[in-house]
């Protein structure tokens, strides 16, 4: 895996290819949770800006952050407050005839959270 983490859910995403012209890259994604005696499944496939991941990867760990997809139907959140840290994650796809899908989920986060998602996204290999 190139970026894995595991709380509050399991994300995975790793680089499927990459593109120059508008600078991003193509990530495989996978989102797991176990809570609530369920269980959701979520893989797919998503374009990040690479000026984006590297917003996002800056402020990890010191504000409030987002990462998006290109389609901006990818979401990331990782909220930072005075009261509490939170995690937030969204997906939305839509087929061409009209079907719709989302999927979320929302949870408090601690600073050893924080600390091991920003652990995952500082270990990813850059190449640009």
């Amino acid at each position: 895996m190139d970026i894995e983490f595991f709380r509050p859910i399991r994300i995975s995403l790793d680089v499927v290819e990459s593109d120059d012209r508008l600078p991003s890259v193509k990530f495989k994604c996978e989102v797991e949770s176990n809570a609530f005696s369920e269980s959701f499944l979520y893989r797919g496939e998503i374009w990040i800006a690479c000026k984006d991941f590297d917003i996002f990867n800056q402020n990890l760990g010191r504000v409030s952050c987002q990462l998006t997809s290109l389609d901006g139907l990818f979401s990331l959140e990782i909220v930072q407050g005075a009261d509490r840290d939170g995690f937030r994650w969204f997906r939305r796809k839509e087929s061409i005839f009209g079907a719709v899908v989302e999927m979320k989920y929302e949870s408090s986060l601690t600073r050893d959270e924080i600390s091991a998602i920003k652990n995952s996204f500082d270990s990813f290999a850059k190449w640009w």
